[in-house]
């Protein structure tokens, strides 16, 4: 077997992690500017409902003088000797004027109506992409974080351990696997709205000469493709580094991300903490955040339940994690023969064994599915505060 050269494995992932860090200053300015195009549609929006409630007591006001021209002319024409021609012309005149204002002041205000519904509806997508942006901006970016933990932690380990040939494979795979993650997000994602874009340029070089209009409307519809375009491309790299996990630690980045679930799955979801909330070890931290995140994952894609609760037990020698649900359950013994991969067991319980845990799943068909794993801190965690 030859001998491998852990100077030149150092360089790698201290270069990985170097250019990983470099753009973080550069992705959070890209996260400051979705949530400022957000601010600026809501600010419109706002000067747009003042001016609606402004035009409708104008219309209101406008109704009822013109209510009471109508009524004056009603009694002039009951008795038209009872009043001079100067006082029956600008009786009438009056009204007239009265109406016109009002037929103006209400198209005044259909229009101001429709500018505000387009964009209450602008501002419903663009918070729509904000939220997917974070989520993803999160997941991709924990999964970096963690990539960095394994490649630091397997190259310590793998100057300790014999079957070096193992860990290597196990490297080559969790690299592919995070590969064909990325790869899909981005095949499902900006690459399909970047061959939309070339199809929607065909249709406007077509247009541009014979209906200038059209054309006009299709360069409108490309920069909302760019712009989504660019949003999921954000996404993609902001979440190569699980910036709250780092800042805050682990309890508010599991808080945030609980939070977030339950609003994109709808699943119901509880977050139970005992124990004195602190920091630990980064790599204990990253790892317990996965392992949780690949939990509710699972419970996501695969148990259709309506609720699920997270324990999560702060000892002082051990973390242990419960996940529960109340889906529809999976044959455990069936799962781990057949289709493991699918539920990603396999890398769940290799990550726990290679941090000294254990790790228990438990599922019932039509009654739930229940995760545990526990962990002991490293030495020292404990007074971590």
């Amino acid at each position: 077997m030859a001998k491998i050269d852990y100077a030149i494995l150092d360089n790698i992932i201290n270069d990985t992690l170097k250019v990983v860090e470099s753009s973080q200053e550069q992705l959070f300015s890209i996260a400051d500017s979705a949530r400022e195009d957000y601010q600026a549609v809501s600010d419109e929006l706002q000067a747009i409902k003042e001016q609606v409630l402004k035009r409708i007591q104008e219309v209101d006001q406008l109704e009822r003088e013109d209510r009471r021209t109508r009524l004056h002319l009603m009694e002039i024409s009951k008795d038209f000797s009872a009043y001079s021609q100067d006082e029956i012309k600008a009786a009438y005149d009056n009204a007239k004027t009265v109406q016109s204002k009002l037929l103006l002041a209400r198209e005044r205000e259909k229009i101001l109506r429709e500018q505000r519904d387009a964009l209450e509806r602008r501002l419903k997508n663009i918070k729509q992409m904000v939220d997917r942006a974070e989520e993803l901006v999160s997941n991709v970016g924990m999964a970096m974080n963690l990539l960095r933990g394994d490649l630091q932690r397997v190259n310590a380990e793998m100057r300790n351990m014999e079957n070096r040939e193992l860990h290597a494979m196990s490297i080559i795979s969790a690299q592919e696997e995070e590969r064909k993650r990325v790869a899909r997000d981005i095949h499902d994602g900006p690459a399909q709205l970047l061959a939309n874009v070339v199809l929607r340029l065909e249709v406007t070089e077509r247009v541009m000469e014979s209906d200038l209009e059209r054309a006009r409307g299709e360069v409108r519809k490309l920069k909302d493709l760019v712009r989504q375009s660019l949003q999921d491309v954000r996404k993609i790299i902001f979440d190569l580094r699980p910036m709250a996990l780092d800042d805050l630690g682990l309890l508010p980045a599991l808080k945030g991300f609980v939070n977030s679930f339950e609003d994109r799955t709808g699943i119901g979801t509880n977050l139970q903490i005992l124990g004195d909330e602190r920091r630990f070890n980064p790599n204990w931290e990253v790892a317990i955040f996965r392992l949780i995140q690949e939990s509710l994952n699972n419970v996501a894609k695969h148990s259709q339940a309506s609720f699920v609760d997270v324990k999560l037990e702060l000892g002082t020698t051990q973390v242990i994690a419960v996940v529960s649900d109340d889906g529809i359950g999976f044959d455990v013994e069936k799962a781990g023969k057949v289709n493991q991969e699918r539920f990603g067991l396999t890398s769940m319980k290799e990550r726990v064994d290679i941090l000294g845990g254990s790790f228990e799943i438990t599922s019932v068909v039509n009654r739930g599915t229940r995760v545990v794993f526990k962990l002991p801190l490293p030495d020292g965690d404990e007074s971590n505060g």
